[in-house]
């Protein structure tokens, strides 16, 4: 049997699994480059050498044609990462535990402090609006007809992003 014939089930699982560690490569790419990310309370320190840099993108070109040759061999098709819809679900994912810090929720670590509450309350429910307008901006995008992506349906709508079909023009709840 030719190394390509193989069920779709197959070719699903083994194209998901090289995708995550194309993704992971990625990742390291923009590090061995030397980027850093620079946020309030979060950011990063690339203290890769130049040397170790060089190493890392020596490997990571390797390993991609390795996977390029996988690609082609077994007909792999490749996940493309919709951008808008990244920061849609990363947004419907933080609001969560972002909620999670209003007072009535930080109970759970023992009373917190009045003035804490009166204090982070607001700060909180602004963030969550901020992050709502983010995943508005974001879920426009993603409604938009002559976005690339998944193939339209009949009806207009596509597969929203937890596999449920979704009307044209329905609003994310």
């Amino acid at each position: 049997m030719p190394v390509h014939e193989m069920s779709e089930s197959h070719r699903r699982g083994i194209a998901t699994a090289l995708a995550l560690l194309d993704e992971t490569l990625c990742t390291f790419q923009h590090w061995a480059e030397g980027h850093e990310a620079r946020g309030v309370l979060y950011e990063e320190h690339n203290s890769l050498p130049p040397r170790e840099r060089e190493n890392i993108l020596s490997e990571i070109e390797e390993a991609r044609r390795v996977l390029q040759d996988l690609r082609e061999k077994l007909h792999l098709p490749p996940r493309v990462q919709d951008v808008a819809t990244a920061i849609w679900a990363w947004s419907y994912s933080l609001l969560e535990p972002l909620q999670e810090l209003e007072g009535r929720y930080l109970g759970r670590y023992g009373e917190p402090p009045a003035d804490l509450v009166a204090y982070l309350d607001p700060r909180v429910a602004e963030l969550c609006r901020r992050l709502g307008s983010i995943r508005g901006i974001a879920s426009r995008l993603r409604a938009r007809p002559d976005r690339p992506g998944p193939p339209r349906r009949r009806d207009g709508g596509r597969p929203d992003a937890r596999g449920k079909r979704q009307r044209s023009g329905e609003q994310d709840p």
